[in-house]
Formats: structure tokens, C-alpha cells, sequence
């Protein structure tokens, strides 16, 4: 009994994924990839060296084949003359802080019987704050005012403990010395939890330019501040992605600058 010869046509479906993971070896760089038992192979033989093998990504250093990577490094074109200026901000104004960076003012509108009054509490900032009972449109508020700041953009937070007799949407008025930047309502009655700094969670504001380098946050009394509103502290910082802790200056024009992710 004999058999009859069979000619397959065609690739099994495991032949085709091993085909294929060679093929995306050799693309992504990782190792040459030979080019074996085609037309162009043969004709490849014919003209290189007897030695040579035909590959793709074909490079003369053997770890440059295998890495598939390839960097050229220069001299500095243009030496550098000076280092800008380092100028991140980052300050705290607590609601009994006076200072030449930062104070406080409590305002008691004429027609609200109702005053700013100093609170001794564990859960506020540094253990003390300031509240006042909000009867609606009065004109009172509190002030928070960051001075001597570099111009540039600053990320506006705020903390305070919340309480369910707290107001629900008090209105935070963030100026740029005497132009508003912002208004933004804050329910008090919700932990903040935007930011967490200096152990404590602290609620974002906004990211307002500065030029005139002063920026003050006003809590204002308002028919949604009911009934209660809480000054406790307040949090500006610049806009960074690393902290800069050391640049020194290398021969040849370049630097070396040590940097700190936050």
C-alpha cells in the first residue's frame, strides 16, 4: 500500500504567529531579523560577501543591532550666559497670621450685627480659626492677602473643617490686587479633598495669573452662606512639575541641574 504525496498550500495558524512575532521583533529593533527563503534573499547572496548575512536594521556595531537605537552626541552650538531665575512660591496665610508676606482682615459691614469671632479647634489649621453668622447679603467678609509675590500663575486652595452648619455655596472672590480674577462657591459642609498638604486636605480654587504681585481671597458673606462661613487658611503656590535644587555650570557651556518631582 502506498501513500500519495500531499502538498500542502498555504501556513497553519501557528506558523503564522511565530512569523509574525519575528516580524515584530525585527521591526521594533530588538535583533536583526533575517530574511530567509525568498527571491530576494537569493539575489542578496549573489551580490554581498560570503559571510555576510542579509538582515534588516543592518548595523556595523553588534550592539547596535541588538538595541536598534542609534544617538549622535555634539558639542553645545550655543554656550549658556546665565541661568533664569528660580522664582517657585509656595505660602500658607493662616487666619491669624499679620506679616509683611501676608495678613488677615475681618470686615463687619455696618448693617450686620453679626462680627468675625476667634475659635480654638483641633480640627482647623494650627488649631484655630474664625467664623461668622451669615444672615444673607450683608457686606461682611474675610480677607486673605498674600504679598511680595513674583508675577506669574498660582494655584489658589483653601481648608477649613466642615460642619453641617456651614454654608453650602460661599462665594471666594480671588483678586489680582484690585482686578477679580475669580469667583468661586464653596460647600463647607464637605471635606476638603482636592490637595492634601501639610497633613491636612485643602480645597482648589483656581489657577489665576498674578502681575501685580499680590493676591487676595475674599470669604464673603452671601445668601448662600448660610448659616455659618469659616476663614481658616488659605494656599497659594506656583505652577511647577519639579523642584529645582541645584544647577551647576559645566565646561563647554552646558549645566548640570539636580532636580525633585513633587
Amino acid at each position: 500500500m502506498t501513500r500519495s504525496a500531499y502538498h500542502r498550500r498555504g501556513s497553519s495558524y501557528l506558523e503564522i504567529q511565530v512569523a509574525m512575532v519575528l516580524l515584530s521583533i525585527g521591526m521594533a529593533g530588538l535583533y536583526s531579523m533575517s530574511v530567509v527563503q525568498t527571491r530576494q534573499t537569493r539575489r542578496l547572496r549573489d551580490v554581498l560577501p560570503p559571510n555576510e548575512v542579509p538582515a534588516l536594521n543592518r548595523a556595523d556595531d553588534q550592539w547596535a543591532r541588538k538595541l536598534g537605537a542609534y544617538a549622535n552626541l555634539d558639542a553645545v552650538i550655543t554656550p549658556i550666559t546665565s541661568l533664569p531665575p528660580y522664582t517657585y512660591a509656595e505660602r500658607v496665610i493662616d487666619n491669624v497670621d499679620p506679616g509683611l508676606d501676608g495678613d488677615v482682615k475681618f470686615h463687619q459691614d455696618k448693617l450686620d450685627s453679626h462680627g468675625w469671632t476667634p475659635w480654638s479647634y483641633y480640627r482647623t489649621y494650627r488649631g484655630s480659626a474664625h467664623y461668622h453668622y451669615s444672615r444673607g447679603n450683608r457686606g461682611s467678609f474675610a480677607e486673605f492677602r498674600i504679598k511680595n509675590l513674583p508675577p506669574g500663575e498660582y494655584e489658589v486652595l483653601t481648608t477649613y473643617p466642615s460642619l453641617s452648619s456651614l454654608g453650602r455655596a460661599i462665594p471666594h472672590a480671588i483678586f489680582d490686587d484690585k482686578q477679580l480674577r475669580a469667583v468661586v462657591r464653596v460647600n463647607q459642609r464637605v471635606t476638603p479633598s482636592d490637595v492634601t498638604y501639610d497633613g491636612r486636605g485643602w480645597n482648589r480654587l483656581a489657577v489665576i495669573q498674578c502681575d501685580s504681585g499680590k493676591i487676595r481671597v475674599q470669604m464673603r458673606d452671601s445668601p448662600t452662606s448660610r448659616y455659618y462661613v469659616i476663614a481658616d487658611a488659605v494656599l497659594i503656590r506656583s505652577a511647577r512639575s519639579f523642584e529645582l535644587l541645584s544647577v551647576d555650570r559645566t565646561p563647554g557651556g552646558g549645566a548640570t541641574a539636580v532636580l525633585e518631582a513633587p
